[in-house]
């Protein structure tokens, strides 16, 4: 189905576009009639009376709004909203000033579409304010959006970021730093590139598309629930509350830190750099360390496999291990290191199969489970045993 917008400005023509060399990408260009406008008062953003093409205190009025192309500032002591009633809200730039009495409010089942930048000024507020079963959506268009400021996310139905390319959709520069917070949650559904500023969620956040943190930093205060990709490129993401993967975390360099508990039913990898669980960890799917160093510093219950092929693996909490455990170190250079508080009893048949690198035993560990190896060493500490009571 094909939707046909009719722009409320008339008198543009439509020009022929000039031919460009073969293999150069194709760049939307802003209308040759784009406005910059200014909101004129407390209104919705499509009303005929909300904007000025003059100034925040003066200007035109000819009942015409923002659309994709033009640029909308929202001034000090305005609130201008955004709903599901009023249809799909569209600029090329969005810029909220620098007065906690600016607010640009995107209401149940509001969409804003923006092409070129979403700024919210020091005191500015950029408000989703959806109730359940609506959210309210930011939605980048295919050259990428932006993002600098802080953006307050309330009532029950979150807010929603989307974009109509799936690997170019939200940017946070190296000068910017991005906060979502007033608790509410963020559901991430398209990709969010992370370049040298920083980025925190304050409340609970369900990422389905792709968060890459190339430089800069990261944080989720809250729960973070991931069903897409995330990905450390020798940064920093730092998940200081629980956490549930369904799918897929890298850190390939830098650090991730997981403060709370951890229930891991995808894959976490490090291949390279430092991934750190100081919670509790339910693994009931793929822990690998294909480089760097792996560390877990809290409990670990383990039904999935943990393993260490080119990379360090450390236990240093209670380890405990159902039937399906598994505890593999695959490649030469590679430790799995068990340096627990006192013994550890891992129970139910959990299995230890070593091909490469070393199992190095700090503490005394009985399993009832099995012990295949086929190369490399296993070491026990001085006065310390391994026993394993499953077939060999």
């Amino acid at each position: 189905m094909f939707t046909f917008r009719n722009n409320h400005r008339f008198g543009s023509l439509v020009r022929p576009i000039p031919a460009i060399a073969l293999g150069a990408l194709l760049v939307a260009a802003a209308p040759a009639d784009a406005e910059t406008y200014y909101s004129r008062g407390t209104g919705t953003w499509n009303a005929s009376n909300a904007w000025y093409t003059g100034s925040c205190t003066s200007g035109t009025n000819d009942g015409t709004y923002p659309v994709a192309g033009d640029t909308a500032n929202i001034c000090s002591g305005h609130t201008v909203t955004v709903s599901g009633a009023d249809g799909t809200a569209a600029a090329a730039v969005v810029d909220v000033a620098n007065s906690a009495t600016a607010i640009l409010s995107i209401e149940s089942g509001g969409v804003l579409e923006v092409s070129g930048s979403v700024t919210v000024n020091a005191n500015g507020v950029f408000r989703f304010n959806a109730g359940t079963p609506n959210t309210a959506e930011l939605k980048a268009t295919a050259s990428g959006v932006a993002l600098d400021g802080t953006f307050c996310v309330t009532g029950t139905g979150g807010a929603t970021l989307s974009g109509s390319n799936p690997t170019k959709s939200f940017a946070v520069g190296a000068a910017a730093t991005v906060i979502f917070t007033c608790g509410g949650e963020v559901i991430n559904d398209t990709t969010i590139v992370v370049n040298g500023g920083s980025l925190t969620f304050g409340g609970a956040v369900t990422n389905d598309g792709t968060v890459i943190v190339n430089s800069g930093s990261t944080t989720f205060s809250s729960s973070a629930a991931n069903d897409g990709t995330m990905i450390a490129n020798g940064a920093t993401i730092t998940f200081s509350s629980s956490v549930t993967n369904d799918a897929t975390i890298i850190a390939n360099g830098g650090t991730i830190t997981f403060s709370g508990a951890v229930t891991n039913d995808g894959t976490i990898i490090a291949n390279g750099g430092t991934i750190t669980f100081s919670g509790a960890v339910t693994n009931d799917g793929t822990i690998i360390a294909n480089g760097g160093t792996i560390t877990f510093t809290g409990d670990v219950e383990n039904d999935g496999t943990v393993t260490a092929s080119g990379g360090d693996i450390t236990f240093s909490g209670t380890v405990n291990a159902g039937s399906g455990g598994k505890f593999h170190v695959t490649r030469a250079a590679s430790d799995m290191t068990f340096n627990m508080s006192g013994s550890a009893t891992i129970t139910s048949g959990a299995d230890f199969n070593l091909s490469a690198g070393r199992l190095w035993f700090q503490q005394t560990l009985t399993t009832d489970g099995g012990y295949q190896q086929t190369g490399g060493t296993t070491e026990v500490a001085a006065g310390k045993t391994f026993t394993a009571t499953g077939a060999y």
